[in-house]
Order: C-alpha cells, then structure tokens, then sequence
C-alpha cells in the first residue's frame, strides 16, 4: 500500500505543476524572452501574440491538469490492490499518457496563433 500511495503522488505531479502553470500564465505571463515560457517562432513574432499564446495555453494547461488529475487518480484507484509490478506499470502508462497529453496542447495553441497572427 505504501508503494502506491507513492506512486499516486508520482502521477499527481504533472496535472498538479498543469494546474499551477496554467493559472500562472493566465494571470502573469512571463515577459517576452528566450529563457522561459512558451517559446515558439509563431509566438514570439509579437507582444500581442506572445500573450495570446500564454493565455491560451494557460486555459488549456488548467483544463488538462484537472481532467488528468481525475483520470489519474481513477486509474490508480483501480489498480490499488494489484502487485508492486503491475502498480509500476499502471503509473508508468499514466505518465506517459500524461506527457503525451501535454505535448498535444501545443496544438491548439498554434493553431490560434495562425488564425489569429498571419
């Protein structure tokens, strides 16, 4: 049981950090730079799209974080009583799906860039 409580937390990271992230860039988004914050060449064409990005992705981030919280923690209770292997395996195909997920809100993302910024 202490082996999946672990590994709740471990698949509690990601949608937590989404959550935090995403409400952090719809209420202060980074200043315009190359270190941090969502960087793309489509997004760092101008002020005004440098915000829309972040505030879109904010939006986005926030969303994703608390389906995957949910989900995540759906899946973990379904698997609570297995073996340490098959709790190790459930949380890595949990994390990998949540890592997948996080790369594919770029999507959207850019397409509001290209509608938007021409």
């Amino acid at each position: 049981m202490v082996f999946w409580l672990f590994m709740l937390i471990c698949t509690m990271i990601l949608p937590i950090c989404c959550i935090y992230y995403g409400n952090a860039f719809i209420k202060n988004p980074p200043e315009m730079n190359a270190s941090k914050g969502y960087r793309t060449s489509k997004s760092m064409r101008s002020k005004d799209a440098w915000f829309y990005a972040h505030n879109l992705l904010g939006r986005i981030w926030r969303v994703l974080g608390f389906v995957l919280f949910v989900l995540s923690i759906a899946g973990m209770l379904y698997i609570r009583f297995a073996g340490v292997t098959a709790i190790a395996a459930m949380a890595s195909v949990i994390v990998g799906l949540q890592i997948v997920a996080l790369f594919c809100s770029a999507v959207p993302v850019e397409m509001g860039l290209n509608k938007r910024f021409k």
